[in-house]
């Protein structure tokens, strides 16, 4: 007997899907606060009322990721106690926002911001930057008591966070000042460092800034890395440099500390987040080649963008806007091949195509699923072995048996497909489909149950 097989292709679509884990970010704003100037960071919460998910300032992008970086002495005013009200207060305006929060500590800033906890610098090894300047200090990085106290903060902050369902990411940030890098510390304390983030933070996606000793040694760690200044081509020069062949990131830091710091492939596994040197709007003033920037950013397999939360100038936005829709992954659904009937309390052959159309994977775990329903009744068929972490840019083949719960009655069940959550159950995570369900669910039509 030839089996009679339904085909379904749904239509593909280029709108914005409020997918988690990917995309543009808000920088110290929620998704409708109101744009800055010029980016501002400060130990507090912005003034923020949700207007619904989703809602978007004018000249910026929606976003499912909210970043915000504070300092150490904010979230630890004395040597025994936390101030965790921050982050508390952040990650309930995401929820409101549909948004998550990715986080960094910053151990110290420069002049004008918050220093070392005033504890810390009572009683453990400190380092005058400028020894014109004795207000400015920094810690010794490689001393013990520097990896125990700041070290304690970190792993305080992640027995009560690490797992929160709106805790996105944290930046492995432990060096110079705002945590970036720049001043010595020697391998093996980088090494001390990446594994209690490790080891504080085993859910959260972790992200190590782009300095050698740092993000060689947060790689093992299952850490991805984090670029703070895509779009850095306009240093100054010098007496001996012109402008247009001096230092800068996109040239001489990104290629040559990814590449010396074997964090290539990083990708496949582990996700990485670039921040907008200055914001885009900087890059239109000093007439910057935009389109040169984005496409390094998609060439590192980007999940993640913060343009700060600054205004896109409208002739840069149509590149921007394309570019955040391909940053991360973007399943399109192309194809579905399922028999038109099945016998119950028996099995139907199921086969599908599933196109990633982004530059990286999705690298939370959800699960691949069907569900039948049939009435009030309601199915949902995880297919056992399908790990979507492991759909790279390109095509996904799904080819099964699948048995068919037992009692179904006969006539027709609608089926439909799904990538839910383990853990909530829920489906977060949207084909780039027209025909998909207010609840994420894409409908692939009707399977007949026969006696």
């Amino acid at each position: 007997m030839v089996e009679t097989m339904r085909k379904v292709r749904p239509t593909p679509t280029q709108r914005f899907l409020a997918n988690p884990h990917r995309g543009c970010c808000t920088f110290h704003a929620f998704n409708g606060d109101p744009l800055y100037l010029l980016f501002q960071e400060v130990d507090a919460m912005p003034p923020h009322t949700p207007a619904g998910d989703w809602f978007v300032a004018d000249g910026y992008l929606p976003s499912t990721v909210a970043y915000f970086r504070w300092h150490w002495t904010s979230l630890q005013p004395e040597e025994n106690r936390f101030d965790f009200s921050l982050v508390e207060s952040a990650l309930e305006h995401a929820r409101k926002s549909g948004q998550t929060l990715a986080l960094r500590i910053m151990p110290y800033g420069g002049r004008g911001t918050p220093q070392l906890p005033e504890w810390y610098a009572r009683q453990y090894p400190v380092e005058r930057v400028d020894p014109n300047d004795p207000e400015v200090l920094r810690p010794n990085h490689d001393s013990p008591e520097y990896l125990d106290k700041f070290g304690t903060m970190i792993r305080a902050l992640g027995e009560r966070f690490d797992g929160h369902p709106q805790f996105e990411s944290i930046d492995l940030s432990y060096i110079g000042p705002w945590g970036e890098g720049g001043i010595p510390c020697q391998v093996d304390q980088c090494e001390r460092f990446a594994k209690v983030y490790q080891e504080a933070f085993p859910r959260a996606f972790r992200f190590a800034i782009t300095e050698y000793n740092h993000i060689v040694t947060a790689i093992p760690t299952g850490a991805g890395w984090r670029g703070d200044a895509l779009g850095d081509m306009s240093t100054r020069g010098s007496s001996t440099v012109t402008q247009d062949v001096s230092w800068n990131h996109m040239f001489d830091l990104y290629p040559k500390e990814v590449s010396e710091g074997g964090a290539s492939e990083v990708w496949r596994t582990a996700p990485v987040f670039l921040d907008a040197h200055h914001a885009p709007k900087f890059w239109f003033e000093k007439r910057l080649n935009a389109e040169f920037i984005l496409q390094q950013g998609l060439k590192y397999h980007a999940s993640y963008f913060n343009p700060k939360s600054v205004a896109i100038p409208p002739p840069l936005m149509p590149a921007v806007e394309a570019f955040c829709e391909r940053i991360g992954y973007r399943f399109v659904y192309r194809q579905a091949c399922y028999q038109a009937s099945a016998r119950k309390d028996t099995s139907f052959r199921f086969t599908t195509w599933i196109e990633n159309t982004g530059v990286a994977p999705l690298y939370r775990h959800y699960e691949f699923a069907l569900r039948l329903r049939q009435g009030d009744r309601e199915e949902i068929l995880v297919l056992e072995g399908i790990d979507p972490r492991t759909w790279l840019p390109g095509d996904v083949w799904i080819n099964r048996e699948i048995p068919l719960p037992q009692g179904l009655r006969p006539g027709v069940a609608e089926l439909a497909a799904g990538l839910i959550d383990p853990q909530s159950g829920e489906t977060r995570v949207s084909f780039a489909v027209e025909e998909s369900f207010s609840d994420r669910w894409l409908s692939l039509g009707y399977l007949e149950i026969v006696e």
